[in-house]
């Protein structure tokens, strides 16, 4: 019997798998990724560069309460700039960043460079995405991403 189905046993035959199993089920169904949230210094930098480069469009916009929020396929970026420079290039150095996905990496690229993004070479996690970095002006880490196989699904 393989590795992966032998744990997968012992695990349901456990009295914590038994538990475990029909709520992570549960829990995975009532589940979704919709939101994310980034911290800038600049409202107006952000907004020059997720809306007018990368021509995310606009949700929201409240300077009052230092909020820019914008739509990238189902996910709402809720942009905050209530971070210095300093704070920022700190969080980005510590992990983390925002990946937008795209079915034609190189139609992509040549249509962000046209709207001046900077954008690195195109790297690739072999039989898993293809991928070209940047970062917004406060030094957030961003990459466009074409997945070469469906990201969610087990290997």
């Amino acid at each position: 019997m393989p590795a992966k189905a032998s744990i997968r046993s012992h695990a349901e035959e456990t009295a914590v798998g038994r538990l475990l199993s029909p709520l992570y089920a549960t829990v995975m169904s009532l589940l979704t990724s919709n939101h994310f949230e980034l911290h800038v210094h600049s409202l107006d930098e952000a907004r020059g560069f997720y809306v007018d480069r990368l021509k995310l469009p606009l949700l929201q916009d409240t300077p009052a309460i230092q909020l820019l929020a914008v739509k990238a396929g189902e996910i709402r970026i809720s942009i905050f700039a209530d971070r210095t420079i300093k704070e920022v290039t700190a969080a980005a150095a510590a992990g983390g960043h925002l990946v937008l996905r795209t079915t034609n990496l190189e139609e992509t690229v040549r249509t962000l460079r046209e709207c001046g993004v900077p954008l690195g070479e195109i790297s690739e996690a072999p039989g898993f995405v293809r991928f070209v970095s940047t970062q917004d002006p406060s030094g957030n880490l961003i990459e466009i991403a074409q997945y070469l196989r469906d990201p969610l699904a087990a290997v």
